[in-house]
């Protein structure tokens, strides 16, 4: 029983799964490090939020790994 008084369409709702796209697996991710505590002390020091900083001064702070 759903509390919320909704029924779901479950015709439709399989429709959805087969058209998925399939999961992404962890080895397929990018290797990156986000030096978060140097990130949170530069916007501090600098007297604005994290979400308020430009992607370019974001990127100073996240280090990509090679493989």
């Amino acid at each position: 029983m759903i509390l919320s008084g909704q029924r779901m369409n479950y015709n439709k709702y399989y429709d959805f799964i087969k058209t998925m796209d399939p999961p992404v697996m962890p080895s397929e991710l990018p290797k990156v490090k986000i030096r978060l505590r140097d990130m949170a002390k530069y916007a501090r020091d600098k007297g604005v939020k994290v979400s308020d900083l430009t992607e370019e001064e974001k990127n100073m702070f996240i280090d990509k790994e090679k493989e």
